[in-house]
Parts: structure tokens; sequence; C-alpha cells
């Protein structure tokens, strides 16, 4: 019996040895369990959290851009009913004096400062800065056919702005189209193309059909 007590007091230790062992070893493996459990909660709320600011930004995009288009229309008869009647050496009113400089996309920022763009008030200073400007357009084609949120004067009928220059013994004609973009938090789009056709009048005024492209 004595014998039987002492073997009992010798296994106890060993199974509460075990059980202390397993409990630790339980509480570690719950311990990596919970912290693998708020990697991926966190994980789930940053995703969530782009996906939402995605599909906001996306809706006010989509918001700015039928602004875009109200504004592109009030531009487009702005500038028609402000310069149509230009004539070689008679502009009522030059595009440029319509166009906001900070409206301009970067890549024409580079190229004309805003005090040059500011201070143009002769027609060879204005037709200089029309010339680089064109020059910076790999075409004069429009980019609303290809972008949905890109709002165009182009393709208009009578929706072009128009100056008339003489510099030196030439004469000049010079339609303007724009593309406007939308930006988001803002309420004016940018300039993002400003298609510049330069033409020569050859014998008359209004040249018709004598205009040659420059």
């Amino acid at each position: 019996m004595k014998l039987c007590n002492y073997t009992k007091m010798k296994i106890l230790p060993k199974k509460a040895l075990h059980f202390t062992g397993s409990f630790v070893l339980y509480s570690r493996d719950y311990y990596r369990e919970g912290e693998a459990m708020k990697k991926a909660i966190k994980w789930i709320i940053i995703v969530v959290s782009v996906i939402a600011a995605a599909i906001l930004g996306l809706y006010c995009y989509v918001y700015e851009t039928g602004s875009t288009q109200e504004y592109t229309n009030d531009f487009r008869r702005i500038v028609f009913d402000s310069t149509y009647m230009n004539a070689p050496g008679n502009n009522e009113m030059c595009v440029i004096e319509i166009v906001d400089y900070n409206m301009l996309a970067a890549k024409y920022r580079r190229i004309v400062s805003e005090e040059e763009f500011e201070s143009a008030k002769t027609e060879d200073q204005i037709f200089d800065i029309y010339r680089r400007i064109a020059a910076e357009n790999n075409n004069q084609i429009s980019e609303a056919a290809i972008d949905m949120f890109v709002s165009t004067t182009y393709g208009y009928k009578m929706a072009e702005g128009m100056d008339c220059f003489i510099i030196g013994s030439q004469a000049y004609r010079v339609y303007h189209y724009f593309d406007f973009t939308p930006q988001l938090f803002s309420d004016k789009p940018y300039i993002s193309k400003w298609m510049i056709e330069i033409t020569e009048i050859k014998n008359d005024e209004t040249g018709g059909n004598n205009d040659e492209k420059k």
C-alpha cells in the first residue's frame, strides 16, 4: 500500500508537468492564431477601404465629367462668339485672352511661362506662342474618341475659335480646338489638349478654299 502511494506520488508530478506543458503549447498556438486573425482583419479593412475609395473616386470623376461637358459647351460658345468676326489685322479678341493659363496641361506650361502667356499682346508674340503649342502636339486630333472622360470642342460645326494675323507680308488664319479633362475635387477641368491649326490666307481676306495648311 505504501509502495502504491509512493508510485502515485512519483507519477503525479509527471502528469502535472505534462498538463502544464500542454497548456503552454495551447496558449502559444492560441496567441499565434489570434495574431494571425488580427493581421487578416487588418488586411480586410485595408482592402475594403481601398475599394471604397476607388468607387468614391470613380463616382466623383464621373460627376466631374458631366460638369466638364457643361463647361466645354459654355467655353465653346464664349470662344466662338468672341472670335468669329476676327479678320486679318482686326482681331476683336484673341483666343489666348479667353484661355486661363492655370487650366493648361503641364506640357503646355513647360513651354510657355505664365508671365509670357499673360503679357503677350502683339500679333507676333501671340502667333509665336500658338506655333509652339501646335508643335507640342503629336497630332491635331481630339482624344475624346478614345477617352470617355474627355470633352472636346473639336467636331462641332462652327465651334472653333479663330484668330487672324498678318505676320510680315503673310496673312494667317488660326483655328483652335480644345480637349477638356475633369479634375477630382476641382470645379474646373483642365485643358489636356489645345489643338491649333494654322493656315495661310492666299488671295482674299475671307480665305474660303484658298486657305492652305501650314
